[in-house]
């Protein structure tokens, strides 16, 4: 249930995959269908990659998995402490260079 002093959030506009992927089709001349079987491969080789552990540099970005540490949590209904068992994440960090094309400022500056 929301609080009634929250604000409200505006809508984020959002690009699907499918627009993606006729973009990516005009640029190559190709059709949508095989732009989708590159991206399903590419997506199944970083899957692969990810699995085996291994650190995977996107050129924008680079993926890897990181296992967290098991803690101790607490529910915040009933005050009673809980273990959080450890567990396998996805970590993605984007590149400085990709992030200054995007937000046009380094982490850390700024705006002005």
């Amino acid at each position: 249930m929301k609080k009634s002093n929250e604000k409200k959030r505006k809508p984020v506009p959002k690009t699907s995959l499918r627009e993606i992927l006729e973009d990516m089709a005009k640029t190559f001349d190709t059709k949508v269908s095989d732009m989708k079987t590159i991206y399903e491969e590419f997506s199944r080789i970083l899957a692969k990659s990810l699995k085996s552990g291994k650190r995977v540099d996107l050129g924008f970005a680079i993926a890897s998995v990181k296992e967290s540490k098991p803690r101790v949590g607490i529910n915040p209904r009933t005050g009673e402490k809980i273990n959080i068992p450890a567990k396998k994440r996805i970590k993605f960090r984007v590149k400085k260079k990709f992030r200054i094309e995007v937000l046009g400022e380094q982490k850390g500056q700024k705006k002005k």
